[in-house]
């Protein structure tokens, strides 16, 4: 972001900063106010970065609504990973409810963020999503696929005949839990 305290390019990127601040009327020399709290500083964005710590697991569950991701409140009350194992495991057999549940997998991603960026970008690269109106629910039927090209795409995407494959929801109740 253009400001007082950042130095600017020194190749075209440069004179376009420039040219567009004298069409504003903007001087360079005047970002530096005397008083402090009006000097526009200006600021660095990254334009690309890498998740840091990266880690991914999938879980076998057989209940669709069985938690994936510990809560804050779990951690308050001193559950721990064995919890969540415990959670997936399969009913005993011949009960009513191991009738009813089918075996499903999940992919549980956790990754440390730095500042201004978002977990939701992050994921949106990761699943190969696009950003255009069409993934926001407004034209359902005109929405792009995942490339093929994905890393994820064979965990998450359900092909015939492939008993293995994730179903979607089971995908998004482990991504609903990645936290910012």
């Amino acid at each position: 972001l253009p400001g007082a305290t950042i130095v600017y390019p020194t190749h075209i990127v440069g004179e376009l900063y420039h040219q567009q601040m004298a069409q504003d009327g903007i001087d360079f020399d005047t970002l530096q106010h005397v008083c402090k709290e009006y000097t526009l500083a200006g600021d660095y964005r990254t334009l690309m970065a890498q998740a840091q710590d990266l880690e991914y697991s999938v879980l076998t569950h057989y209940d669709p609504k069985a938690t994936l991701q510990l809560t804050d409140m779990d951690l308050l009350n001193g559950r721990d990973e064995s919890y969540l194992q415990a959670m997936c495991r399969k009913p005993t057999a011949g009960t009513e409810q191991e009738q009813c549940l089918v075996e499903q997998r999940a992919l549980r991603i956790q990754f440390t963020l730095k500042t201004s960026q978002y977990a939701t970008m992050c994921l949106r690269e990761l699943l190969k999503e696009h950003m255009e109106t069409a993934t926001q629910g407004l034209t359902p039927n005109t929405a792009p696929t995942p490339s093929s090209s994905s890393v994820i795409q064979p965990v998450v995407a359900r092909s015939e005949g492939d008993e293995n494959a994730v179903p979607p929801a089971a995908a998004a109740a482990v991504v609903a839990g990645v936290q910012e």
